[in-house]
């Protein structure tokens, strides 16, 4: 009787692993884009930009930090900062009702 016991509970185990682990996979990535202006402590986040995959995500997120870089050194009043996260995190908090 324990040992099926047992096995039922891997059995379950593993199969809540096996769906956790689809969908991961499954999920969308969303670049974020927070713009800051130091001078008036103005502050805004907003999507720029969804992708299929975690690595798609990334990539945009080294090509934008790059270009971000080189435009900090002409206006460095107002910078852009970018956070890949998946579809289902909004790093501006819960809405409010």
């Amino acid at each position: 009787m324990t040992r099926r016991v047992l096995t039922a509970l891997l059995l379950v185990a593993f199969c809540l692993f096996i769906s956790a682990a689809t969908a991961y996979a499954d999920c969308a990535w969303v670049l974020w884009s927070t713009a800051m202006r130091t001078s008036t402590n103005y502050e805004h986040t907003l999507p720029a930009d969804a992708y299929k995959t975690k690595e798609e995500c990334d990539r945009a997120y080294d090509r934008r930090t790059a270009k971000e870089e080189e435009r900090r050194k002409r206006d460095p009043d107002r910078q852009y900062f970018y956070i890949c996260l998946p579809d289902t995190v909004d790093p501006r908090g819960p809405k409010g009702k």
